[in-house]
């Protein structure tokens, strides 16, 4: 089984030379439903209310502090527009379930090796019907599992995400058959997959400080990544990229030298002196001063130690008794090095 690093790898070389395709690709699958592109503002238009009552803007308010005068004319075209947004909304969700047919269709062929063209994504549009079912299908037990709490919900999600890529393959399948091969599939794999995501959790970070504007390379390069999750769990020839023994040489050797070191600073009680003083400079700070100081190291130390396994192997000695001296649960100062590797080891 591929880890989630290699997953990614794989991406990056299907994309070399296509970004420009995938980009266009998936911007106009975001325009019509995919990735979950939905985002809601509540407002009134009381011109007696206060600019905010709990988390809904009154637009009137806001408009005569502004200028001075009532909005008038303007509180029908506000009607018209939500409406017309609300319309929108529903037509988005009507072709959603067909453009993500084609969506995963492109990607699948493009981790093959094959160069498919943006026409792909409405290759699934005579599936409509069937598409629109399997969504509202998955949507509604994905939304009955989250009237459990959030944690079964986020299993649910993972439960099914691999059923419209199946029902593309398949198209014959019904929608229920889709869905319970996509948790057969997942059966033991939807951990793999949720650490697969969120090992892009760097780039979402900085793509929020785009305004979302990173979204638009982000998203070819997540969904590539699980189309190459998903032709790896069918067993599909094509999502071998000539992965061989090659490849890990250069990580196994950085894996040994980190070990080398480890061993010279534990012999030599450098270990114990840095700990000392790395617990004596941190030990009256905020924790979550000291978890972001961790973070920021872990991140710069990526630039001279790329390998996030020899990265760990040099710095766990380190981190497990600083967090035990500290008073920090190990498996937060665990999470703060998966932060800081995540964010630069792409």
């Amino acid at each position: 089984m591929r880890t989630a690093s290699q997953l990614r790898q794989i991406a990056r070389q299907r994309l070399d030379g296509k970004w420009g395709t995938s980009l266009a690709v998936s911007l106009l699958a975001a325009l019509l439903g995919c990735y979950g592109t939905y985002f809601t503002v509540s407002y009134s238009v009381d011109s007696t209310g206060e600019l905010f009552d709990g988390a809904t803007l009154n637009l009137a308010t806001l408009f005569r502090s502004l200028f001075g005068t009532d909005m008038g004319i303007l509180v029908p075209l506000l009607s018209i527009s939500a409406a017309i947004a609300s319309a929108v909304g529903i037509a988005r969700l009507i072709v959603g379930g067909a453009a993500q047919l084609g969506l995963c269709s492109y990607y699948n062929r493009l981790i093959k090796g094959e160069t498919p063209q943006v026409s792909e994504l409405f290759s699934r549009f005579g599936f409509f019907g069937k598409a629109l079912l399997l969504n509202l299908y998955t949507a509604l037990l994905t939304f009955l599992w989250s009237l459990l709490l959030v944690i079964p919900g986020i299993i649910a999600t993972y439960r099914y995400s691999l059923a419209f890529y199946i029902l593309c393959d398949n198209p014959e399948m019904s929608v229920t058959e889709c869905v319970n091969e996509s948790k057969r599939l997942m059966d033991g794999h939807k951990g793999r997959l949720f650490c697969l995501h969120l090992s892009f959790i760097g780039w979402r970070l900085l793509s929020a400080l785009t305004l979302g504007i990173g979204d638009l390379w982000l998203n070819p390069y997540v969904s590539a990544a699980t189309s190459a999750f998903y032709l790896e769990r069918i067993g599909a020839d094509g999502a071998d990229n000539g992965y061989t023994v090659q490849n890990v040489v250069g990580t196994t050797l950085v894996i040994g030298l980190s070990r080398s070191v480890s061993v010279l600073l534990s012999s030599g009680n450098i270990i114990d002196t840095f700990i000392h003083a790395m617990s004596s400079m941190l030990g009256n700070a905020n924790r979550v001063v000291t978890l972001l100081v961790i973070y920021l190291f872990v991140t710069l130390f990526n630039f001279f130690v790329a390998s996030g396994s020899g990265k760990a192997m040099m710095m766990m000695p380190i981190m497990r008794p600083l967090g035990e001296i500290l008073g920090i649960n190990q498996q937060v100062m665990v999470l703060a090095y998966q932060y800081g590797d995540g964010l630069t080891n792409t």
